[in-house]
């Protein structure tokens, strides 16, 4: 066996303990990054979240049938995500429904026309006051596996009241791990009575928002400069099927 001198052993104990600190000192900044990161999910709102218009294509679901043939300002739930579905650093399990074009995590919605000014943790597709005459559907299914799956929630032939005109399709699906928001438009029927709807999306409060709006063309939307902007549906300004809205979280 080897012996050491004293300042051997002197020199062998510092490096020892410089080692010790090093690695502490490591530990403790990989755990600050972490909780840095972690504060950082926590805190995030929906107005930072980027957006993107796209085109793609709109397919049907069956699934759970929440409402059907006549209905008018009801709203339901709660009902189960299928997945946590993290929303601006909040985790959801479930949702509820308005049959005026949108939903709320968490809880079962009031009935309103302008849901992003009203109700918070709204995602809000096609928000107005719309109803079914007696054609209308609204369902909703979770499909794929973990750690990728989809909630779809899905309005079929419900219309703008009173008379129930146009007849309107579209859909919201969150995604799972990423935890992206998504509105899918289907077939919309031409009309020739102007009407505006809300679309968009906010937070824990009203004043976190993160909305589009257009007077034109819904293939080519701008942020709304309030939560109470909205997108305008003529026989020339209306979404075609496919139109994609996309929100994604950004960190």
């Amino acid at each position: 066996m080897k012996n050491f001198t004293n300042k051997q052993k002197v020199g062998l104990a510092n490096k020892k303990i410089t080692f010790n600190f090093i690695k502490k000192l490591m530990i403790l900044t990989i755990l600050a990054f972490s909780m840095f990161g972690i504060s950082k999910l926590s805190a995030q709102n929906v107005s930072t979240y980027s957006f993107a218009q796209s085109s793609g294509s709109y397919s049907a679901i069956g699934g759970t049938t929440i409402a059907s043939g006549t209905f008018d300002d009801q709203s339901y739930g709660t009902f189960n995500i299928g997945f946590n579905f993290t929303y601006h650093g909040t985790v959801f399990t479930t949702f509820g429904v308005s049959a005026n074009g949108y939903i709320e995590l968490g809880g079962v919605p009031t009935s309103s026309y302008t849901a992003l000014t009203s109700i918070a943790n709204v995602i809000a597709p096609m928000n107005a006051n719309l109803n079914s005459s007696g054609s209308g559907t609204i369902n909703y299914t979770t499909t794929g596996t973990t750690p990728n799956r989809i909630l779809t929630v899905q309005w079929s032939n419900v219309g703008h009241a009173p008379g129930a005109s146009p007849t309107l399709n579209f859909q919201i699906k969150l995604y799972e791990t990423t935890n992206v928001v998504q509105f899918v438009y289907g077939t919309c029927a031409i009309t020739f009575t102007s009407s505006t709807y809300g679309v968009g999306i906010n937070g824990a409060t009203t004043g976190d928002y993160n909305d589009r709006t257009t007077t034109t063309n819904w293939a080519a939307t701008t942020a709304g400069g309030s939560n109470a902007a909205t997108c305008t549906y003529f026989f020339t300004v209306y979404p075609a099927s496919g139109q994609l809205y996309t929100w994604t979280p950004v960190l």
